[in-house]
């Protein structure tokens, strides 16, 4: 009996279980792919409206003769035919070329190797469990085969053989569980290592610049590089901080920086430019013709196109807004034909993935001229305005504007600067001055032998200041505009308003502390029967 069952039982060869740890992939030595890169270090930033202007200094031990040199720690964004490289000492630069595409190898070929081992070792698992899926098979067949004619088993050997057959069972079903742990271990950390390895060439594939030199003797020099990139710009924004209304305004101009250039800007010298780069695309006049013949879609396109110019655009991602409120930050302004720039006497670091850096880089005593305004047929608050007079000596752009008064936060405004008259901000809302505009009168009628209609309107306005202090008040509301022969209009009363060609009228005054004024609006208007005028 013992005989059959050591002949029937194979012997079980326990899994081994594979050392993980070594699986891990860990820092090795840089092993470079095919050149020696040489990392430059950024000098200086110019950033404009859409742009920005980069200088890099790397220092060289030349060899006589021409040297051939790889160039790391650059843009990755940079414009083409814009880079400009020279020698500061010793050496003549021969030519520069922008290479797209190096890869760095660092650290790759331990993680390649680490997953070449955990597939021949899923391999090795995989043959376990065939080895183990054939021994159950085995096992599971054999009281199938007990019932023979020749032999004949008492009852307590039977009992003894099923017994042994189960215990063995048991062992091979505990061993299968394990090895399909260990395959679904082995193959989660092969699949983490191939993500790590994508993830890895991704970051070491990069563009580096070539540099061919020539040199009349062995010795370092210095070389420079400078060229023009994309995905980089900033924003002009302000802060106007206001202590009371009849104080000077405080103007703190700001730069929304982005920086999307593939490095990091580490202890950089920057200079902010308001102008913008552009492919120099001059807009041309086309010929007009007059004929029985309509455009399609795609020769309208190509007509605008001629008159375009291209803008480099970037990505806006999640990112959140800060703002560097160094006050001591000083700037040297020079205007020239390219625009203001602000060269800004302090270094900074600005990380690759920047996006809403704000930086302040120039105040600014604004004269203001303040005054309370209301339209209350559109709204029945009453709005602090200030206009800045002659804004043009601040070199002011259109942008974001936040306002302060008496130390509170008041919101947030755009910028316009208008072709005619003074730029306008708002300072929030004043509740203390309160506009009332009431319905005297609205009458409609028929006048006799007449196929028009008088509708008769009468409004009043009351305005009251109730601050301590004097305010200028500029009250608005309008007159039909009539632009048909079938209208008529008949103004009766305006109170001193001034009426401009849209028939906008305006009331500007002065009201002392704790005084109410009133003001009236008085007017007809003929117009066909049946006509609907709306207010």
């Amino acid at each position: 009996m013992k005989t059959i069952i050591l002949l029937l039982v194979f012997s079980i060869s326990l899994y081994s279980n594979v050392n993980f740890d070594n699986l891990q992939s860990q820092d090795t030595e840089s092993k470079l792919s095919e050149y020696k890169l040489i990392e430059s270090k950024l000098i200086d930033a110019k950033l404009y409206r859409n742009n920005a202007e980069l200088y890099h200094e790397v220092e060289l031990d030349l060899k006589q003769g021409s040297n051939e040199y790889y160039i790391s720690n650059i843009s990755q964004t940079i414009l083409d035919n814009t880079i400009i490289s020279g020698s500061l000492g010793a050496g003549q630069v021969l030519s520069v070329d922008y290479l797209h595409g190096y890869w760095d190898k660092t650290g790759y070929d331990k993680l390649n190797d680490s997953i070449k081992l955990l597939k021949r070792e899923i391999e090795l698992v995989t043959l376990y469990q065939s080895k183990k899926n054939l021994e159950i098979e085995v096992f599971e067949k054999i009281p199938k085969s007990i019932p023979n004619a020749n032999i004949k088993y008492t009852h307590l050997e039977i009992k003894e053989f099923s017994k042994l057959i189960d215990v063995e069972l048991n062992k091979l079903f505990k061993d299968k569980i394990e090895l399909e742990e260990n395959k679904l271990r082995l193959n989660e950390l092969k699949t983490n290592l191939e993500i790590k390895l994508r993830e890895l060439k991704e970051k070491n594939t990069k563009n580096i610049i070539r540099l061919t030199i020539n040199s009349v003797q062995s010795q370092k020099s210095k070389i420079f590089i400078n060229y023009i990139c994309s995905n980089a710009g900033w924003e002009p924004g302000y802060d106007i901080f206001l202590e009371n209304i009849e104080s000077k305004g405080e103007l703190i101009s700001k730069a929304n920086i982005r920086q999307f250039t593939g490095i990091d800007w580490n202890n950089v010298n920057l200079t902010l430019n308001d102008g913008e780069i552009s492919l120099n695309r001059v807009p041309k006049l086309w010929e007009w013709v007059i004929d029985y013949y309509k455009p399609t879609q795609k020769t309208l396109s190509r007509a605008m196109m001629k008159g375009s110019s291209d803008m480099m655009s970037y990505d806006e991602g999640g990112f959140s807004a800060k703002i560097e409120f160094a006050d001591n930050i000083k700037t040297e302004h020079n205007q020239n034909y390219a625009g203001n720039e602000y060269k800004v006497n302090e270094k900074f670091n600005i990380l690759n993935n920047t996006y809403n850096r704000y930086i302040r880089f120039k105040k600014d005593t604004l004269d203001l001229n303040i005054f309370h305004y209301a339209i209350p047929k559109i709204d029945n608050n009453t709005y602090i305005i200030a206009e800045i007079r002659d804004f043009h000596k601040y070199n002011l752009v259109e942008g974001e504007i936040t306002t302060y008064l008496e130390g509170i936060y008041k919101g947030k405004n755009n910028l316009i600067l208008p072709e005619k008259g003074l730029p306008e901000i708002s300072f929030g809302s004043d509740k203390s001055i309160q506009v009332k505009r009431e319905n005297l009168e609205k009458f409609s009628g028929s006048k006799f032998l007449s196929s028009k209609k008088e509708t008769k309107y009468k409004y009043n306005f009351t305005i009251t200041n109730n601050k301590k202090v004097k305010i200028k008040f500029k009250l608005q509301d309008h007159l039909p505009n009539i632009k048909s022969d079938d209208f008529e209009l008949k103004t009766i009363d305006i109170s001193g308003a001034t009426k401009d060609y849209q028939g906008i009228l305006t009331w500007e005054m002065d009201l002392e502390s704790n005084q109410t004024i009133n003001k009236n609006l008085e007017f007809i208007v003929k117009h066909p029967e049946g006509f609907n005028i709306r207010d």
